[in-house]
């Protein structure tokens, strides 16, 4: 099958040039520097073609990457197909990965919901095949980090079915100079805008996922808040904590909403509201006791998390999520007692 190709540098520019003189199918765009999500635009501006993908210029997909996730979309009648990814590093070391090459598909409201839960589809844009005329008029967030938060679910609330298969053909390559390997700052909440988007556009289109996606947003505000508190100061620091005050006051949770979700864990908030008060610096010894005091404790009754939260909040814990050990019982103390410890101290 006949295939266009398009190459989008803002730099290397003679190389794609190159390329482009030894195969007339691909485009080159020549353009001043105006961001990834710029670059992303002009590129969809021309495209052409039946199917479309972006690919992160520090990155590298196998040689049966459009190959595989086409054969896919063919055969599942898919509008997008996914791969599986692996992280490599500047010392060239690769993350370990393991494929079984299943492929499983998704109507609309499924697709939707695996990809807030992140689980199996991701927010990245790169690791899929999209067909084109279901994102060309979909433009990404220009000046946005984490650009993909503001446009992954549009694309997918489009979509009648989406592919996963289970075969790693994207390598993403970790860059300690990168955008995201620098130190946290205030532009990294970006990414709560962009959930806070897709809150109300799920609540318009999908209102039966309403809650997960409030429970999410509500985790990545707590995420956060938690990171500024490590690694921001000043000025900064108290504009990053009320931008994140905003958006998890709007989350409006509440028990009842956090019961109706059906999952393997229990999110329950902390009596006091971790987003409004400062915890103590982490305490080992008092975080060792706490974990001791929830074991002596019949954790499948929520009456007794108040006391937990109380003892974690004492050692510097700002919210725990806890399994729900009604359907199978789960073995070893952090398992049980806090599957995500969010600390004021680390």
């Amino acid at each position: 099958r006949r295939q266009r190709q398009m190459c989008i540098r803002d730099s290397c520019s003679q190389m794609c040039d190159d390329y482009a003189e030894k195969d007339r199918r691909i485009k080159v765009v020549h353009k001043k520097n105006g961001g990834l999500s710029d670059a992303r635009n002009a590129g969809m501006a021309v495209a052409t073609g039946e199917y479309i993908s972006f690919i992160d210029s520090d990155d590298y997909v196998s040689d049966d990457f459009f190959e595989c996730l086409l054969d896919v979309m063919n055969k599942e009648n898919s509008d997008i197909a996914e791969c599986s990814v692996v992280k490599f590093y500047e010392d060239n070391r690769f993350d370990e990965f393991s494929d079984d090459l299943s492929v499983k598909t998704y109507d609309t409201q499924d697709a939707m919901s695996a990809l807030i839960a992140e689980n199996p589809f991701h927010q990245h844009v790169w690791n899929k095949l999209y067909k084109t005329k279901l994102v060309k008029d979909i433009p990404y967030a220009v000046g946005k980090l984490n650009e993909d938060e503001f446009w992954t679910y549009r694309v997918f609330g489009r979509a009648n079915k989406v592919s996963k298969l289970n075969k790693t053909m994207y390598y993403y390559f970790q860059r300690s100079s990168s955008i995201m390997g620098v130190g946290y700052n205030i532009r990294r909440l970006d990414a709560l805008e962009g959930k806070a988007n897709r809150q109300k556009y799920i609540e318009k289109n999908f209102p039966d996922l309403s809650t997960q996606a409030k429970i999410d947003l509500y985790g990545s505000c707590m995420f956060a808040y938690q990171s500024v508190l490590k690694f921001m100061s000043g000025a900064d620091k108290e504009k990053a904590l009320s931008i994140i005050k905003k958006y998890k006051k709007n989350c409006n949770l509440s028990f009842d909403e956090i019961n109706t979700i059906k999952a393997n864990i229990m999110v329950q908030i902390a009596i006091n509201q971790a987003l409004e008060i400062n915890a103590p610096k982490f305490n080992r010894e008092k975080f060792n006791d706490a974990i001791e005091y929830a074991l002596t404790l019949t954790m499948e009754h929520e009456k007794f998390y108040p006391k937990i939260y109380a003892k974690f909040r004492e050692a510097g814990v700002i919210l725990v999520i806890l399994p729900n050990l009604s359907g199978s019982k789960i073995n070893g103390a952090t398992k049980k007692i806090g599957c995500l410890l969010y600390t004021s101290d680390a």
